[in-house]
């Protein structure tokens, strides 16, 4: 059901085959093919299971299967897709002659109705038109079985471990029996009568009067027959004559592929649902070098997105193809905008995969714990509790610092500046001493603040006391470096101060010479301008000033604030 629904509704072509093939349904009141390949949508099972009967009814599958297949050529066709050699399987051996030029497209269509209408079960209920079993397995060990039963024969030799036996319903079931006791794969098709033999005669006769009434072309490209295995007659009329005997006579696909590999066909392309034909002709040519395309080869698949990515495969081994889809509207090119855009450079930098982050975990847990302290209960010589701490062995650490301070004149946002914090490089080397003794008291004594808790056990441990050695280190480092930089921003601040003192001093002393000036200054004309540019001059030094001791205050302020964020956070460390 639903067959190409995607690429039917893409290219209006498609729909008009089907249109088309509608039209003939119609003529002989029958229900149109679309509206079976395409039923309404249903969630009853039943109605389901009905609806995908009907179309498995000769007389709608056919034309079905016609009207795709040559549809999807027609695409190609009109792309530039030129065939050297064309051949079908079966029913599409029609389909063949249509692409070659044998038959016209409506000649075409009026012969695949007529073929499934032919090809139909018999009305009668009681007539056996047999049944076909597809067998897999090689033909040298089928034949043995075969003899055993005279009615069934071979209707198709689709490749060297591919037949499909035709004969009776009974005899059939039968040989289906037969065969898989030997261990032979055996699957009944679901076909309405057993094509390819004589019990299919009263199609073949149906079917012959219906090639008579259309006209026969001779063929632009060489059609291979499945009755011979080898290329159609130029001659019209030798063609119609083989068309007629095509429905009882067996199918020799795989000896047909083998005359078109030998006449040079070595790419094969499958117009057509799914991907039978390619696979038959995989088995067949083996591991001879040659290609297969399928343009729908998955029922489950987008068929609008097969049928590019086969025209795509046909570009890659050199087929000139033009435009796939004149319908297609086409793409808007956004101009490329001029104007420079911020480029972030993306990388991987970020990323920790499981692996390292697993690796990361296992590094970090290796059982290393940082020793507490924690209560000592002991029974005394009477058999009283005593509550005793831990004995400290003596650990002397010794811990120089020689820092190398990095100059630097660090500025601020606005442009006025403080001393940044120094750049220290330290090697660490014992040099700091810390003393603990043995503390013993008969009553429990306040916890420490610096501690938490405290340390259960009657010795330290050497790991333990390690430890211990490797944080008292740090904690000296730490305080070392602290009070240095403590220090080094004293020093700063007070040299900053008398900076500040020392402007003041100059900028009061310029206001005293003005002032000066401006009281010596005679009363004339011209004294009397030279005042009011002093006093203009007075007025804009006094802003200045304000300006940047105002300036200054805010700077201060702000340096002292990180000063007290950058103690907090040290002790807080």
């Amino acid at each position: 059901l639903e067959m190409g629904r995607e690429a039917v509704m893409n290219f209006p072509s498609l729909r008009q085959l089907y249109g088309k093939m509608d039209n003939l349904f119609k003529q002989s009141n029958l229900q149109p093919v679309s509206e079976v390949v395409f039923p309404h949508s249903t969630f009853d099972e039943v109605e389901k299971k009905a609806q995908v009967a009907t179309l498995q009814r000769t007389e709608y599958a056919q034309p079905a299967i016609g009207v795709f297949s040559a549809g999807l050529y027609g695409i190609l066709q009109q792309a530039g897709f030129k065939a050297d050699f064309t051949a079908g399987h079966s029913f599409g051996e029609l389909t063949a002659l249509w692409a070659a030029g044998v038959l016209s497209e409506a000649d075409y269509l009026f012969l695949v109705k007529a073929r499934g209408q032919a090809m139909a079960a018999p009305k009668d209920p009681d007539h056996d038109a047999g049944s076909m079993l597809a067998v897999k397995e090689d033909i040298s060990k089928i034949e043995p079985v075969l003899k055993q039963f005279p009615k069934v024969s071979i209707a198709n030799f689709n490749s060297p471990t591919q037949i499909v036996l035709a004969g009776p319903k009974l005899e059939i079931q039968k040989v289906q029996d037969a065969c898989e006791k030997l261990g032979y794969s055996a699957v009944l098709l679901p076909v309405s009568a057993a094509f390819h033999t004589p019990l299919i005669a009263f199609a073949q006769k149906s079917f012959a009067i219906a090639t008579k009434s259309v006209t026969f072309h001779n063929p632009q490209i060489p059609v291979f027959s499945n009755v011979t295995g080898k290329h159609y007659p130029q001659n019209a009329a030798a063609i119609q004559k083989n068309l007629e005997s095509h429905l009882a006579s067996s199918v020799l696909f795989k000896q047909e592929i083998e005359n078109i590999y030998g006449a040079g066909g070595y790419c094969f392309v499958e117009f057509g649902p799914k991907r039978v034909l390619s696979n038959l002709v995989k088995d067949t040519l083996g591991d001879r070098p040659h290609l297969t395309i399928s343009l729908n080869p998955s029922a489950s698949k987008n068929s609008d997105r097969s049928l590019r990515e086969a025209a795509v495969q046909l570009r890659v081994i050199g087929m000139n193809l033009g435009n796939l889809d004149p319908y297609k509207l086409p793409a808007v090119l956004h101009p490329i905008s001029s104007k420079k855009t911020l480029s972030v450079k993306l990388t991987g930098i970020n990323y920790i995969s499981d692996k390292t982050k697993n690796a990361f975990t296992e590094a970090l847990a290796d059982g290393h714990k940082i020793s507490e302290i924690q209560e000592l209960k002991s029974a005394s010589a009477g058999g009283a509790s005593l509550t005793e701490f831990q004995e400290f062995k003596s650990l002397e650490i010794e811990t120089p610092v020689t820092a190398k301070i990095s100059p630097t004149n660090g500025h601020n946002g606005n442009g006025n500046g403080h001393k940044k914090q120094p750049l220290i490089e330290t090697e660490l080397q014992p040099q700091m001493t810390t003393t603990a003794t043995i503390i013993k008291e008969p009553q429990k004594e306040p916890r420490s603040e610096l501690f938490t808790q405290q340390l259960e056990g009657k010795m330290q441990t050497p790991d333990k006391l390690i430890n211990c050695q490797q944080i008292l280190t740090s904690l000296g480092t730490l305080l070392s470096q602290f009070q240095h930089n403590q220090s080094e921003n004293l020093e700063v601040h007070g040299t900053y101060l008398n900076n500040q003192i020392e402007y003041a001093k100059t900028f009061f002393q310029l206001m005293q010479q003005q002032n000066t000036l401006f009281a010596n200054a005679k009363s004339s004309a011209e004294a009397a301008q030279i005042k009011q540019v002093i006093m203009e001059s007075l007025e804009r030094s006094m802003m200045q000033f304000h300006s940047q001791q105002g300036e200054t205050l805010r700077i201060h302020e702000q340096y002292l604030r990180e000063q007290i964020e950058y103690t907090k956070h040290f002790f807080q460390l």
